[in-house]
């Protein structure tokens, strides 16, 4: 890789259930496993790295009512804290050839 970088995917988490429709009109979470399958496919196909947050959550034991504040959609005020110390995990996983 240039300048000694690597592409790095990251699986994203659910949301809390909410009203409306994305663009494809379907909701987030409906959109969540098919996004989320395309993303770890492309990171095995170009042999990239992968945060997988969901995976990063069950390890923690972080329930998803916890992760989000109450709109459901953005992070709960402790959920930025373990976000931040997950994806800081996984980029510290990365070994640099």
């Amino acid at each position: 890789m240039a300048n000694h970088s690597v592409p790095v995917f990251i699986a994203n988490h659910l949301i809390g259930e909410v009203e409306g429709d994305q663009g494809n009109g379907k909701t987030f979470n409906r959109n969540f496993g098919p996004y989320n399958d395309t993303i770890m496919t492309l990171a095995r196909e170009l042999d990239a790295y992968l945060i997988d947050l969901p995976k990063k959550m069950r390890e923690k034991a972080i329930a998803l009512e916890e992760f989000v504040s109450v709109d459901q959609i953005h992070l709960a005020i402790d959920a930025n804290q373990h976000y931040a110390e997950m994806v800081f995990a996984g980029l510290n996983e990365i070994s640099l050839k």
